[in-house]
């Protein structure tokens, strides 16, 4: 993968999809049951400050794409809710393609 394209990854995963659960589990719903010190404050991904925040939205947000770690570095970017994404030759821009229906009740 070119430079440019890794940089542009970083700077989309680190700007506002940070907060991307690894594994890519399949939404189905549910509870989540966790044990924090004090109440979230804000579980907007883009302005999250507190500790208890970003432990929540961990569990809470997926992104279009994350970072396979079960392969050996450099890690590869594989998709998530994307159901796949192409980089422009020049790499300034990405495009990607969804699933339909991801979310659900």
């Amino acid at each position: 993968m070119h430079r440019l394209s890794r940089q542009f990854f970083s700077v989309l995963l680190g700007f506002g999809l940070v907060f991307l659960i690894t594994q890519g589990a399949a939404l189905g719903g549910g509870k989540i049951r966790m044990n924090i010190i004090g109440d979230p404050i804000n579980l907007d991904p883009a302005h999250l400050s507190h500790t208890q925040d970003r432990i929540v939205s961990q569990h809470v947000y997926q992104g279009l794409v994350t970072f396979d770690l079960t392969q050996k570095p450099p890690f590869p970017v594989v998709p998530v809710l994307a159901k796949s994404y192409e980089v422009a030759k020049d790499g300034k821009m990405i495009t990607f393609k969804l699933f339909t229906q991801t979310f659900g009740c």
